[in-house]
């Protein structure tokens, strides 16, 4: 899994904060060298960006998802047939207590 960089650096970084690397640093929750250096070098985030950029999207009701860019189509299909199966299972333990 990693982030859409050029989609991040629009919508979020340039959009959102302005281009300013300290706010944004702060929002997610690392420190302004990390967030320079994914910013302008080819790396990638690493689980300290991913986390920090997972919690300001639940909280500013972004989805998150749509910032990422997923492996192939097989992991798409993985991912809904898990979260059908925790719905199914969910449901089942509702039904059972009630």
């Amino acid at each position: 899994m990693k982030i859409n960089k050029e989609k991040f650096r629009k919508e979020i970084f340039e959009e959102t904060f302005n281009g300013n690397y300290t706010h944004c640093a702060e929002e997610l929750g690392i420190s302004t060298q990390h967030l320079h250096k994914y910013l302008t070098t080819e790396g990638e985030a690493g689980p300290n960006l991913l986390g920090g950029l997972a919690v300001y999207c639940k909280k500013n009701k972004i989805n998150f998802w749509s910032l990422i860019f997923l492996p192939d189509n097989s992991t798409i299909v993985e991912l809904e047939h898990e979260k059908a199966n925790q719905e199914t299972s969910a449901a089942s333990k509702l039904s059972k207590t009630g």
